[in-house]
């Protein structure tokens, strides 16, 4: 038996040890397998940065972005205090678009999402897997529940939180390893967070956060590296953004105030599908199509056709609580070290509570 073999066994056996999969059936022993070897699939295929840069047939555009990532990467640990360890030291090309398919799940009269709890990660609100065919045979499943609405995300990236690091750390990825320079540098900044601290249990949580420290990251990275314009050409990003995710928070506010507000279900249907026909016909409009570029436009439109609670769920995930942590970092004076120690403090609470404490802090900005 090989070394690889030996670790991946270990692997396999760690997991399935600690997940208590031994006595939860066999559904959740097929899908704890497919966990261990889709990721084990990342770690192996996974090849030294350095070795890849140097070699011959490694095109220019490849060496170029996996020189920004290793800048991107000192620079974490460097200037936002984030983990130093062996994390995007590796590089894996999937030859996929995506290295996972999250299925996220709410009820037709709910943004509540569905979670799933796992023994590493705690409880979060969708299911990953490594095989879109086996994420849309989950996703027909949850779909043939009447009231049942669901949603399939492409992910280009995740994080073990740190666990991982004995067998090479989260490698750099081909999935986002070609996006824009400033996407590229964020989404290490983001999934490099969630090492640094994550509640279990509490994804709107860990997801703000982690939205926060790449955005603050990005702004700070920005000033030290390349023209200020760069950096008003990613202001102007993040106020774009806010005007979208301010028009789906405003929508996603009407539709449970709809809920709450006790009609029946034959009422809440034809006022949620005007809700839902007001939403598409502003994001199909010239304000938001025009930000995309001819070759995103077809993909767009079918995510605004397809919209629906399950999707306005996830975006809230990440989008809710970002402001109060934008606020605390600004009140932390941009010292680093000094905001993760509040955030520490902060989630320590109990979930209602870090959530009402947030959401003052974001109450603050004008």
């Amino acid at each position: 038996m090989t070394v690889i073999h030996r670790i991946k066994n270990f692997f396999l056996f760690s997991f399935l040890f600690f997940s208590g999969f031994f006595v939860t059936g066999c559904s959740s022993l097929s899908y704890t397998l497919q966990i261990v070897n889709g990721h084990f699939e990342v770690l192996s295929k996974s090849e030294p940065v350095d070795e890849v840069i140097e070699k011959p047939e490694t095109s220019a555009l490849l060496r170029q972005k996996l020189l920004l990532a290793k800048s991107a990467r000192a620079f974490a640990s460097e200037n936002l205090n984030l983990p130093k360890n062996s994390s995007y030291s590796r590089y894996t090309n999937l030859g996929r678009d995506a290295v996972v398919w999250n299925v996220v799940v709410a009820k037709e009269f709910s943004l509540d999402l569905e979670n799933w709890c796992f023994p590493l990660a705690g409880c979060v609100s969708y299911k990953g897997f490594y095989s879109l065919k086996d994420a849309e045979k989950f996703a027909e499943k949850k779909r043939s529940v009447p009231g049942t609405e669901v949603a399939i995300l492409d992910v280009p990236a995740y994080s073990t939180l740190g666990w991982s690091n004995w067998l090479g750390g989260d490698p750099l990825l081909n999935t986002f390893i070609y996006g824009a320079d400033i996407y590229v540098v964020g989404l290490i900044f983001h999934e490099l967070a969630h090492q640094k601290i994550y509640v279990n249990d509490d994804s709107s949580f860990n997801e703000a956060f982690a939205t926060a420290v790449e955005r603050g990251g990005v702004n700070a990275w920005l000033k030290i590296n390349g023209p200020e314009s760069n950096l008003d050409v990613y202001k102007i990003e993040l106020e774009r953004r806010k005007n979208f995710n301010d028009l789906l928070a405003n929508t996603s506010a009407d539709l449970r105030a709809l809920f709450k507000s006790g009609k029946n279900s034959s009422e809440m249907k034809k006022k949620k599908k005007k809700i839902f026909i007001a939403l598409r016909k502003k994001l199909l409009s010239s304000a938001y199509l025009d930000n995309f570029q001819k070759n995103q436009k077809t993909k767009y439109v079918n995510w605004v056709k397809s919209i629906n609670n399950a999707y306005l769920g996830m975006v809230g995930l990440y989008e809710d609580l970002t402001p109060g942590f934008t606020v605390l970092i600004e009140k932390s004076n941009f010292s680093w070290s000094d905001f993760y120690q509040k955030v520490e403090k902060i989630s320590k609470l109990p979930k209602l509570k870090r959530r009402e404490v947030l959401l003052k802090y974001a109450s603050e900005i004008q």
